[in-house]
């Protein structure tokens, strides 16, 4: 069974004005930092500018049960109210509704540069205006209306009746390729990073669809399992929870990344 927990408050710039110039002068100095070899693997540091170390061979390879271990089995809400939070330094998502005009962005995120849509199904793209540029990645679908009301159900007899009632959805329905997309999205982020902006990815929830490529820059960045990038990400934004297809996406991932380095 999931076990709730509060969404944490966004660590850096959710408070107050910031002087934009101050802010940059100081994210580029902790970058120059960072491209020069500062940083650390999965669970600390604040690396800005991620450089592929390859995989750190886990004790256990990530499978779905415990990629859903580390996730929690049960889907959230789409109403979860989590707040927009940083992932890592400079690296941000936020439900669509609290980044949907220039105002809230820089609200939530005073340094950002960069806007990732990955939910253009359900997202209007936005023109934020001067300095922010808006990318979206088309195609990925989320799971179907159904399954996921399926997958919030707390597990039990219930839960499982009710996805073998499910029935078989045909492909245009279902959640899209993200892989295809992993690499660019990480060239974006690291983009961004090297010109001293933040980067915020999203999409209507944020709970899946911007998550898989929220994870795969963790993985690829910090030699990290798909499991740690889960754990990684939930201390900030509780709300972690790819739908099964993404999750075996990254699990492809992280097999290629330990293959790569064998």
């Amino acid at each position: 069974m999931r076990r709730a927990r509060a969404c944490e408050p966004t660590p850096i710039g959710a408070s107050g004005q910031v002087s934009s110039a101050l802010a940059r002068q100081n994210k580029r100095h902790h970058q120059s930092w960072a491209i020069n070899g500062g940083g650390a693997h999965c669970g600390g540091g604040r690396r800005r500018v991620g450089r592929s170390r390859g995989l750190i061979t886990p004790r256990r390879r990530t499978t779905l049960a415990s990629f859903r271990e580390a996730t929690g089995s049960v889907r959230p809400r789409s109403g979860h109210g989590c707040p927009p939070a940083e992932i890592v330094w400079g690296l941000w998502t936020a439900r669509v509704e609290d980044v949907d005009t220039r105002l809230k962005l820089l609200a939530a995120v005073p340094l950002v540069s960069l806007v990732v849509n990955t939910g253009t199904d359900t997202c209007p793209t936005v023109d934020y205006g001067d300095g922010i540029r808006t990318v979206t990645i088309d195609g990925i679908l989320g799971d179907p209306e159904p399954l996921k009301r399926v997958d919030m159900m707390e597990e039990g007899p219930q839960k499982a009746a009710a996805r073998a009632a499910l029935p078989a959805f045909p492909p245009a329905q279902c959640a899209g390729d993200a892989r295809k997309d992993f690499e660019r999205v990480n060239g974006l982020i690291d983009g961004v990073f090297r010109e001293g902006g933040d980067c915020l990815i999203h999409s209507r929830a944020s709970l899946s669809r911007n998550v898989v490529f929220i994870l795969a820059y963790l993985m690829k960045t910090r030699g990290c399992s798909a499991v740690e990038a889960v754990r990684m990400m939930r201390q900030k934004w509780d709300a972690t929870w790819p739908n099964d297809t993404f999750a075996g996406q990254l699990i492809e991932y992280e097999a290629e990344m330990i293959a790569a380095t064998a």
